[in-house]
C-alpha cells in the first residue's frame, strides 16, 4: 500500500461470532480526502469504525495512521494515542456542561481557538447555553466541534444526521462539510443514506458482507458499479436478465455490445457466464424519441406517476408485463394509463447471473 496515506489498512480482520459480521478490511485513504463509508444495515461498517479508533481489537493484518503502526500481530497502540477523533449517533455530550464547555473538554487550548472552531460551526452565538437546551442539529454541530477541537489526525462519523430531520438535515450538512473542508480534516463518514454518501465524500467506499467491494468518486461508483449489489445500493433501478450471443447481449432493448455495458473489472466474469443481468436506471430510460441513442424502441403503459416538482417518477408496464421506472422532467405531461415508447439514452450496466460450469 502507498506509504505516507492518512490511513492504511490491510486484510484488517476481525471474526464475531452469531449475528455481528465478521469484517476483511483494506482499505487506502488520503490526507485530507472525506470518504463515505456505505453498505446494508449490518455490512460491518460501524465495525470497521470501531477497529480504527481502536474500540475493538483485530485478529490479523495491520493498521497504520501517517504510515504509524497501530496494529499488527506484534504491535497494539491503545485508543487515546491513536490521534483519532469520532462522533457517535447519539452525540454523547455533557449535558450538565455549556456548549463551551463541551467543546473544550479534556483539551487543552487557548480561548481564541475555541471560538475559532465555534464561529466555523455557526455556534457561537450559543456557545454559553446548555446543550440540553439545545435542537438535534445544533448537538450535532457541538458533537462535532467537540471531536474536532482536539485536532484529530483522523475523524470518524457514524451516520451523524441520523437523528435530525430532513428539513434541517441539508442545511446543517453543507455547513458541516464547509468546516472540515476549511480544516482538512480527513474524514471517515458512515451513512446508510446514499444521496449523502454521494453528495459529501471525495471517494465512496461500498461495503458488503464485511469486506469493500469497490471504491470510486461519486461519479463513477454511481455510473460504473462493478457489481449488482453496489448498483442497487447507491440510487435506483431495475435489473432484468438478458441472453449472451455473439459479443452481443440481447435484451428488451434490442442487441447491446457486452463491451459497452460492462467495466474492465467485471468483463471476465461476463465473458464466463452465458447470462446477464441488466440494470438500467431510471434517467438512463426516456420517452423523448429524439434522446433514443442506444437499442431498439419498447412500448409500454404509464401505471403510476410520482411528482417530485423539478421531475417525475413513473412506472411503466411494457406487453410482457415488465415494469420499469422512467425519469421524466416536469414538463412532459403524462398520465396513468398512458402509451408510451421508451428508449435508452445511454448503455445499462451487465453483471453476470450464470457461470458457465
Amino acid at each position: 500500500m502507498t506509504t505516507g496515506a492518512a490511513l492504511s489498512m490491510n486484510s484488517l480482520k476481525k471474526t464475531f461470532d452469531g449475528s455481528v459480521t465478521s469484517v476483511d478490511v483494506t482499505l487506502e485513504v488520503r490526507e485530507g480526502e472525506i470518504i463515505s463509508l456505505v453498505g446494508p444495515s449490518g455490512c460491518g461498517k460501524t465495525t470497521t469504525l470501531r477497529l480504527i479508533a481502536g474500540f475493538e481489537e483485530p485478529d490479523s493484518g495491520e493498521l497504520r495512521i501517517f504510515s504509524e503502526e497501530m496494529y499488527s500481530l506484534s504491535r497494539l497502540v491503545a485508543p487515546e494515542k491513536r490521534g483519532i477523533g469520532m462522533v457517535f449517533q447519539d452525540y454523547a455530550l455533557f449535558p450538565h456542561l455549556s456548549v463551551l464547555d463541551n467543546v473544550r473538554y479534556g483539551v487543552r487550548d487557548s480561548d481564541e481557538s475555541w471560538l475559532e472552531l465555534l464561529d466555523l460551526l455557526g455556534i457561537r452565538s450559543i456557545s454559553e447555553r446548555s446543550v440540553e437546551n439545545l435542537s438535534g442539529g445544533e448537538q450535532q454541530r457541538v458533537a462535532i466541534a467537540r471531536a474536532l477541537a482536539a485536532r484529530p489526525r483522523i475523524l470518524l462519523l457514524d451516520e451523524p444526521f441520523s437523528n435530525i430531520d430532513a428539513a434541517q438535515r441539508m442545511h446543517i450538512r453543507q455547513e458541516i462539510i464547509a468546516a472540515l473542508r476549511t480544516l482538512e480534516t480527513t474524514v471517515i463518514w458512515v451513512t446508510h443514506d446514499q444521496e449523502e454518501a454521494l453528495l459529501v465524500a471525495d471517494r465512496v467506499a461500498f461495503m458488503i458482507d464485511g469486506e469493500i467491494k469497490q471504491i470510486d468518486s461519486p461519479e463513477h461508483i454511481y455510473m460504473y458499479p462493478e457489481t449488482l449489489e453496489a448498483a442497487e445500493f447507491i440510487g435506483e433501478g431495475v435489473a432484468f436478465s438478458s441472453e449472451i450471443r455473439n459479443d452481443q447481449i440481447t435484451s428488451i432493448f434490442g442487441d447491446l455490445p457486452i463491451s459497452e455495458c460492462t467495466t474492465e473489472n467485471n468483463r471476465l466474469e461476463i465473458d464466463q457466464s452465458s447470462s446477464v443481468i441488466l440494470f438500467v436506471r431510471p434517467e438512463q430510460i426516456t420517452v423523448e424519441p429524439d434522446e433514443i441513442l442506444v437499442g431498439s424502441i419498447v412500448a409500454g403503459t404509464v401505471i403510476s406517476r410520482d411528482y417530485f416538482g423539478h421531475s417525475s417518477l413513473l412506472t411503466v408496464q411494457l406487453d410482457d408485463k415488465s415494469l420499469f421506472k422512467v425519469r421524466v422532467t416536469s414538463r412532459v405531461e403524462v398520465s396513468e394509463g398512458q402509451r408510451l415508447n421508451l428508449g435508452l439514452r445511454e448503455y445499462p450496466r451487465a453483471f453476470a447471473e450464470t457461470v458457465r460450469v
